[in-house]
């Protein structure tokens, strides 16, 4: 039985045809001496500040790397602190640079100018006593700030994230004349998914349609999507159904009878589902081979009708309910724009299956 259901299930992994996204950027890096321009995968802040070697040596021909930028205005530049290099992304360019860098899980700011580097970390403080005492990191923005006071209050206000920090420093820099450019990144691909699938068994068949959004966070992972939308849903499953007994007995002479509640029938269910489904998907490589999982929840509205084989009596029924899922599957990528795929989705309300079908992803524009 065992072998049969692994059997059936790489048999699946081939039967499906659909169409799918393949996330690419164009990456240029510039070392001491060339300049390399290749399309890749989609790497996120994390992988290239963490092992920018072994993502890109095997198209550079030396480990001089300068910088690294990508299409989606992103750029990482080589910088040296307390005798380590790291591959910061680079947020502010000005009189002050301002870097972020995301080392052993922590986030560190650099503000470098031309005489002097400053490291930004949210458990640093510092002791000056003719400066108003504030909390941590903020107490080196006002220092940074000291010749302009109107600036000091900002500093003080200014939360320790990308947003706050880079928004602080467009505004130092604005108070010098030299050049200055603050960086707008793009942290996501956009997909819209439209996929048709369906299922048919001897007693189930099940056909959905689903139009969803799928958002790639590339600066966390490449591999890692939200996906919200709309599904819609038809399915038609049918159960045979034995003589129950209701196990009230008595004795008529030498004769012994039972009251059953029904007969041996069939009841086949018509349902037709409607939902908006909320999922986190994880892709566990992003190569031609991609194992993948997912699970969400849903608010479901659904129509259902049920009749059954001993009776001409139709019920209908009517229900607003959450349903929560969880699906594992494999894709096979066959170019950018294809690839074969199966998926077995198991559902807290209605009953798991396989899903077979064709995707479609339309790229949208931020």
């Amino acid at each position: 039985m065992r072998q049969s259901i692994i059997f059936a299930f790489f048999m699946i992994c081939f039967s499906q045809l659909s169409v799918a996204q393949k996330i690419y950027l164009t990456y240029k890096i510039q070392t001491a001496d060339s300049l390399f321009v290749f399309r890749e995968n989609v790497f996120s802040d994390y992988s290239i500040q963490s092992k920018a070697y072994s993502l890109f040596m095997q198209h550079v021909p030396n480990e001089n790397i300068v910088s690294i930028e990508d299409n989606l205005n992103r750029k990482f530049v080589k910088t040296d602190f307390d005798h380590e290099s790291f591959y910061s992304k680079v947020l502010n360019e000005g009189h002050y640079n301002l870097y972020k860098c995301i080392i052993n899980g922590n986030t560190r700011y650099y503000i470098c100018s031309k005489n002097d580097t400053m490291m930004l970390n949210k458990k640093d403080s510092v002791n000056d006593h003719e400066i108003i005492q504030d909390d941590n990191y903020r107490n080196k923005l006002v220092i940074l700030s000291k010749q302009y006071p109107d600036l000091w209050k900002q500093a003080r206000n200014t939360r320790f994230n990308e947003a706050d920090v880079q928004k602080f420093i467009s505004y130092l820099n604005g108070k010098y004349a030299t050049y200055h450019h603050a960086f707008i990144n793009n942290d996501s691909f956009r997909f819209l998914n439209i996929s048709l699938k369906g299922i048919a068994q001897n007693n189930l068949s099940n056909i959905v349609l689903d139009v969803l959004t799928s958002d790639y966070f590339i600066n966390t992972s490449s591999n890692l999507s939200l996906k919200y939308g709309v599904e819609l849903s038809y399915s038609k499953q049918t159960a045979f159904f034995p003589k129950l007994f209701s196990g009230l007995m008595f004795e008529n002479g030498s004769t012994m009878d039972s009251i059953y509640i029904y007969k041996d029938h069939y009841e086949t269910m018509n349902a037709k589902i409607v939902e908006l489904p909320v999922m986190l998907n994880y892709e566990f490589t992003n190569s031609t081979v991609t194992p993948y999982c997912y699970v969400g929840l849903a608010p479901m509205l659904y129509f259902a009708t049920i009749s059954r084989t001993d009776s001409n009596e139709i019920r209908h029924e009517t229900k607003f309910t959450v349903n929560a899922f969880a699906a594992l599957g494999i894709k096979l990528k066959l170019t950018n724009a294809c690839n074969i795929m199966a998926e077995y989705k198991c559902h807290v309300i209605n009953q798991s299956n396989f899903l077979l079908g064709v995707e479609y992803y339309l790229k949208l524009k931020h």
